[in-house]
């Protein structure tokens, strides 16, 4: 007669030991049991179904098939029939787990003590295609943990589709997690207002990045984009605001933050200088400056004077985008132009 040297895992399911002695020892499961140096272990497996022989040795546990049917014979003797397991056969572990599982199923099942069969596995769902950022219209706010890249790439994709504008925060954390937040309320076809929390920046220590998009839409009926192809005054305005609250609030993220205007062609970043936030000529000379900003803004819609956005024009849009930036960047905000890359 053949014996496996390992005691099975259907031995923690004991229900009594007809024992001389007994030690306790590890289970592979990692679970223990006091086993006796001789005896029987009655399997349970809600209800008494038969026992084990085993036999304690000096090359360790040995154990052996000795199934007596001591309750649902008929079924039990199905099983034994089924599984061919016998006292002149070798137990493997595989074939008690499988007798296990056929006891728990088959004889509980018989006795009506059992609950139904599983249904069989279901296929998994196909895979979804990760989500895309999107104007967002009502009134709970989304988050979407995905790349820079493959956020900005859906911006783009935006500035010809919707129909409002919108803003986003972005983290890039420490360990490379990088989440999208939407941030924005009460969007319009001309500006986005934000509206964000102490809770959005939870371990700031952690953050290695943060960026505020900002996303302007165009019309592609236009004759004119200006509007959409250039940040507006009031952009201006809602960057410096947040840099005050950033600054009061986390003012050791101030040198990882900018602020980025999404248009079809490319993106603006915009730099505030935390120190001279609080420098009044600075200020006085920079909004001048952005104020001039926005007189040549209304001069390229009416007269195409200085910059060109006029539709026949649009193949430029990316070189006159730059200009822009070069002409309006100053000591209170750095302005600088990439071009979108297909």
């Amino acid at each position: 007669m053949k014996l496996i040297n390992y005691l099975l895992p259907l031995a923690i399911l004991a229900g009594g030991t007809d024992v001389a002695a007994q030690e306790r020892m590890p289970l592979p499961n990692g679970y223990s049991a006091d086993l006796a140096t001789r005896g029987t272990v009655y399997v349970l497996s809600g209800l008494r179904a038969g026992t084990v022989q085993f036999e304690q040795t000096p090359n360790g546990p040995k154990l052996r098939g000795n199934f007596t049917a001591e309750m649902n014979p008929k079924a039990l003797e199905q099983i034994v029939k089924e599984a061919d397991v016998n006292k002149d056969k070798t137990i493997t572990e595989a074939e008690a787990q499988a007798l296990i599982q056929k006891m728990y199923g088959e004889i509980m099942q018989k006795s009506g003590m059992a609950p139904k069969r599983a249904e069989p596995a279901v296929k998994p769902a196909p895979a979804q295609p990760p989500r895309k950022l999107y104007v967002n219209t009502s009134g709970s706010r989304y988050e979407i943990e995905k790349s820079r890249a493959e956020g900005e790439s859906d911006l783009y994709a935006l500035t010809t589709t919707a129909s409002t504008e919108e803003a986003w925060l972005f983290l890039k954390y420490k360990d490379g997690r990088q989440v999208w937040k939407e941030i924005g309320q009460s969007g319009t076809e001309e500006d986005a207002k934000v509206e964000f929390t102490v809770k959005d920046f939870n371990d700031p220590d952690d953050i290695a990045e943060l960026t505020f998009y900002h996303l302007r839409t165009e019309d592609l009926r236009s004759s004119n984009f200006t509007e959409s192809e250039t940040p507006s005054l009031k952009d201006f305005n809602a960057y410096v605001k947040s840099a005050y609250w950033m600054r009061h609030w986390f003012p050791q993220l101030m040198d990882r933050m900018d602020f980025k205007a999404v248009v079809n062609t490319g993106t603006y970043t915009i730099r505030i200088s935390s120190g001279n936030l609080d420098d009044e000529d600075i200020k006085s000379d920079s909004f001048t400056k952005l104020s001039e900003m926005e007189n040549a803004r209304a001069d390229a819609i009416n007269s195409e004077r200085n910059f060109n956005y006029s539709k026949r024009n649009r193949k430029n849009f990316a070189r006159e985008n730059a200009r822009f930036a070069e002409r309006f960047s100053n000591r209170l905000f750095g302005i600088r132009f990439t071009p979108r890359q297909h």
